[in-house]
């Protein structure tokens, strides 16, 4: 699993993304300082990027 948080967003607290990740066998958490609740609008190059590495 690979999770990429914003760390600006308003709605979820920036602990549950290493919650969840504990939760699986295998996750990473990729944080993206600058981002909020909306981080594939507002990051979409680094989004993007870090999926195309993950599924590829």
């Amino acid at each position: 699993m690979r999770v990429i948080w914003g760390d600006r967003d308003a709605f979820l607290e920036t602990g549950l993304a290493e919650a969840s990740a504990a939760l699986c066998d295998q996750a990473e958490v990729f944080h993206l300082p600058h981002a909020t609740h909306w981080v594939q609008h507002e990051e979409p190059d680094a989004v993007n990027r870090l999926l195309t590495e993950f599924l590829v």
